[in-house]
């Protein structure tokens, strides 16, 4: 989900960045965001954070703390 975020905001900052710079060129240029896209982006990226921490979460609530620490 960290990295979902991130992807969003500097990829936002990015285009920002580039479309201000080619503002005196083509003067009709505007950033749009398609927030429907980024909603979806988000909830996939929360949906496999949380898929892929099921798993080890599962394994780890049923492991004895005293023979996980004697393995060691």
């Amino acid at each position: 989900m960290l990295g979902a975020c991130l992807g969003i905001v500097l990829g936002g900052l990015l285009a920002w960045g580039i479309l201000g710079t080619l503002e005196s060129e083509v003067p009709d240029l505007r950033l749009t965001v398609p927030w429907d896209n980024v909603a979806v982006f988000l909830g996939l990226g929360l949906a496999v954070g949380v898929g892929a921490a099921v798993w080890p979460a599962r394994r780890a609530g049923r492991m004895d703390v005293l023979a996980a620490i004697r393995t060691e």
